[in-house]
């Protein structure tokens, strides 16, 4: 067996494991999910929320399941996961964010 094939082989083994695209999936969530959550607690979970992951309070940047930089288009299914837990969570907070601004913005629960 070539030293190439030794060499991949446990790597997409372990790629399998925790790839990289389920993970981006994850954190796009929809925002229907919070339609029957009452617009006071609502708005008070998100800006909690964003307060606790130290994200701006507009949100206008938050992307869920944006693709890191150094993986390449199409290659996601391929690497593993190796973001810090932190970066995960935060990533999944920023999805969280978005599904509950979604559901503020069409049901107007912030007073303009």
């Amino acid at each position: 067996m070539p030293l190439r094939a030794i060499i991949l082989l446990p790597a997409l083994a372990l790629a399998a494991c925790t790839s990289m695209a389920p993970a981006l999936d994850e954190e796009i969530i929809s925002s229907m999910t919070y339609d029957s959550t009452p617009c006071a607690e609502l708005v008070a979970r998100r800006d909690a929320l964003a307060s606790y992951h130290r994200i701006g309070a507009d949100g206008a940047l938050l992307v869920p399941g944006k693709r890191p930089f150094y993986v390449a288009s199409g290659a996601g299914p391929f690497l593993p996961d190796t973001r810090l837990p932190w970066t995960r969570d935060r990533s999944r907070a920023i999805g969280v964010i978005a599904a509950m601004d979604g559901s503020i913005k069409r049901r107007q629960c912030r007073a303009a």
